[in-house]
């Protein structure tokens, strides 16, 4: 890979990365990757690591760029390289999941939902609908027992549910800064709307830009950046 000088260098990267994000259906790789680093038998020890060009496919992306890209975290699998427009069969399985999870149906749409996550986002929601109650756990605890004493609509009960985890402060939702989790997803339909060719490779590049300074604003590091982006999920997406 030519982002790492060294074996050890990648494997200290995989490390931090397998803390911060690692997969809940699969076991932690971190005691392995530790003995990797520490461990002279292990091959990465005696790995040649000289590499002569760019192998991937499509073109290499500058570091900031795969830093933005890899801010998608656990939402979708490591993108090496920059997407490229993908065949028609991939363009379909993509524009469904696009358009039964964001209804989103052409690149207008879509720019203007990039837009939106880029200004302003679900995080939005939490402080101009949520944040407030914080204030005033008074008036926090009597909005709960109203819609806790009668029948609620699907909208009320996910008002409900949000108003509990606000009252729990669920996952530090009051104290972590959610932003992340907007920004994970931006980069994540900005990839798909580059494979459905709704973006160009200019456009495409600006975006990752944005979510790269977007990130760079509102954390100090890929720690606080996880924890960001697991408070926004719990709280904004998360089953009862």
């Amino acid at each position: 890979m030519p982002f790492y000088p060294n074996a050890k260098r990648l494997l200290e990267a995989w490390f931090a990365w397998e803390s911060c994000l690692p997969e809940p259906e699969h076991s932690s790789l971190v005691n392995e990757i530790i003995w990797h680093i520490e461990d002279p038998g292990s091959l990465f020890h005696w790995l040649d690591w000289r590499h002569d060009a760019w192998r991937e496919p499509g073109s290499r992306p500058t570091l900031s760029h795969f830093t933005a890209m890899s801010l998608v975290g656990p939402l979708n699998s490591a993108v090496w390289s920059e997407p490229q427009p993908e065949s028609a069969r991939e363009c379909a399985e993509i524009r469904e999941w696009v358009e039964s999870h964001y209804h989103l149906s052409n690149a207008g749409d879509m720019q203007e939902f990039l837009t939106y996550m880029l200004e302003s986002g679900d995080r939005q929601e939490y402080q101009i609908n949520y944040a407030p109650y914080t204030l005033n756990t008074e008036r926090l605890s009597a909005e709960i027992a109203i819609l806790e004493s009668g029948d609620c609509a699907e909208d009320e009960r996910h008002h409900l549910l949000r108003l509990r985890r606000v009252r729990d402060n669920e996952d530090g939702c009051n104290e972590v800064d959610m932003a992340a989790w907007d920004i994970a997803q931006l980069v994540d339909l900005a990839i798909a709307a580059r494979q459905l060719g709704w973006l160009d490779s200019d456009a495409f590049a600006k975006v990752l830009d944005r979510a790269y300074q977007l990130a760079a604003d509102h954390y100090a590091g890929w720690q606080e950046y996880a924890m960001g982006m697991y408070a926004g999920f719990s709280f904004l997406w998360a089953k009862p």
